[in-house]
Formats: structure tokens, C-alpha cells, sequence
């Protein structure tokens, strides 16, 4: 069965297993090609606050209140136990190669570890509530202060090299060029992620927009809002796609099949709708 009181939920990017983790400190993996419970992972007495599989899906990190692990995703035993924030862990992320995990503690402090030795590497001072992500290449640090500025941290000098705008939402492109921000206004805009410079804002919606993705492959995005709609947009162009969609009410969440041709909003009456998208 499941987790006791599911709270994350992640696929692995190979597509070949779905990691489950609930309130009760246990993470259960199961093997997509067969169906079958792969392992379980019990993490500890607490809800695990964070999950995440390395770009190879060898590993899955994992955090609860007072430790982050880095598991064998083949053997389900853990490689890693990090004893990290003294005033314990809210969230946590591991960069895709899974080396490093960046760790925020309930004082805001966020721990930047060698996951490898163990080694604690830097701590940065954060401000209300940090949510942590890595790029894709996993040169760059993403810090979200509350709904505030998006920081950017670069791991390489651990200097803070930029900051984006306040934002309300947030999702990287998958080669981690660029960024497209849902703003606390409702407006949507994409920004290069080297630069730090907005490319241009896109302009669809009639009322605020709530939430947007990247396909798998970069090759589209979506964006859903309090009108209804639902938008393809090319990333290249940054111009809307002649697909898109209408639906009664508003729509608050959106996401991509792994095969990019199929598309799942979250609609604000409960529903879930599955999109087939056109070639």
C-alpha cells in the first residue's frame, strides 16, 4: 500500500520508477515496467519534507526533520545520512548529479553539502520560508525567497551572481536556458537564465495566470489561468501555438506527459482533464 498520508510524489527522469513518500518517514519506489513495489525506504520517525532523483536516477535524496539521505535507487539502502540543520530540516534539494544538497533549515539557513564526504561546504543566510532548486547543469543554485526576488546563487564561486523578480511561481526550461515566471500580478514572462535579462512577457490570458510548464523536451510550454485557458506557447518564438484550449472554469495547475504529446490541467472544480496535443 501507500505511504501513510502521501505528501511528494516523483517520477525518476528514466521514466522507470515513481517514488511515493508520506507524513509517516517512509518512501516507496515502485518499478513502472512491471508494476511491482520495487523497495521501501524508511527514512525515519518524521513526513519526509523534500524528494528528488539525481539526472541519472541512481539516487534519490530524501529529507525529513532531522536529516537528509541519499539513497541506491537499485539496492533501496541509503548511501548517504546528512545530520544537517540543528533547528530542523523544511526543505531540501539535490543537484542532478547528485554531489551536492542544498538543505533549508526551520531558521532559514540554507547548507550547501558534499555529499560525498559529508562535508559541510557553506552555509547562506535566507529570508521567510527559502524554497531551494538546482539548474539542469547544476552550476546554478535557485533561492525563492517566500513569494520575493529569486536569487541566483552560483556554486562555483558561491557568490550570489543575479536576482529575478518577485514571483508567485516559478519553472525552468529543461536545458535551464531560460526561466518563465508567473508574477504575483498574474503575468507571465520569460527571462534568460545567463543574463538575467527578460526576453519578452507572454500575452495571452484575460485574467491572471496561475501556473505554467515545459515539455520534456523544451519543444513546448504551457499556461493555464483564473480565464480558463489553456495556452501552448513556442519557446524559440515565444509566440502562442495554434493549439489551445477553453475550459468552464479556472484552471489552477498544469503538466506534461513524459511522451510530450500528452498534457494534465488541474481545474479549480476538482477535475482533471488529459489533453492529446497536435504533432
Amino acid at each position: 500500500g501507500l505511504p501513510r498520508g502521501v505528501s511528494f510524489t516523483a517520477f525518476s527522469p528514466d521514466s522507470q520508477m515513481l517514488a511515493v513518500a508520506g507524513q509517516d518517514g517512509i518512501v516507496k519506489l515502485w518499478d513502472l515496467t512491471t508494476g511491482q513495489l520495487h523497495s521501501t525506504l524508511n527514512h525515519g520517525r518524521y513526513g519526509i519534507t523534500s524528494m528528488h532523483f539525481s539526472a541519472s536516477s541512481k539516487v534519490l535524496g530524501t529529507s525529513e526533520w532531522y536529516s537528509f539521505k541519499v539513497w541506491d535507487v537499485a539496492t533501496g539502502q541509503a548511501r548517504v545520512s546528512l545530520d544537517a540543520s540543528k533547528s530542523g530540516i523544511a526543505t531540501g534539494a539535490l543537484s542532478p548529479d547528485g554531489g551536492t544538497a542544498a538543505i533549508v533549515g526551520n531558521d532559514n539557513v540554507i547548507q550547501l553539502w558534499d555529499v560525498a564526504n559529508k562535508k559541510l561546504v557553506n552555509s547562506i543566510p535566507g529570508q521567510r520560508n527559502p524554497q531551494v532548486a538546482f539548474s539542469p547543469d547544476g552550476r546554478t543554485l535557485l533561492i525563492r525567497q517566500g513569494e520575493g526576488a529569486i536569487r541566483l546563487w552560483d556554486l562555483s564561486n558561491q557568490r550570489e551572481r543575479a536576482a529575478l523578480p518577485a514571483c508567485a511561481g516559478w519553472v525552468l526550461s529543461p536545458r535551464g536556458d531560460t526561466i518563465t515566471l508567473v508574477l504575483p500580478d498574474g503575468r507571465l514572462q520569460v527571462w534568460d537564465m545567463a543574463r538575467a535579462q527578460m526576453l519578452t512577457p507572454l500575452e495571452g490570458h484575460t485574467k491572471p495566470v496561475k501556473a505554467a510548464a515545459y515539455s520534456f523536451d523544451g519543444q513546448r510550454v504551457a499556461s493555464v489561468g483564473e480565464d480558463g485557458k489553456v495556452i501552448l506557447w513556442d519557446p524559440a518564438s515565444r509566440r502562442r501555438k495554434a493549439a489551445e484550449w477553453q475550459l468552464a472554469g479556472p484552471v489552477n495547475g498544469v503538466a506534461f506527459a513524459a511522451d510530450n504529446r500528452h498534457l494534465a490541467t488541474v481545474n479549480g472544480n476538482g477535475s482533471v482533464y488529459f489533453f492529446r496535443l497536435p504533432d
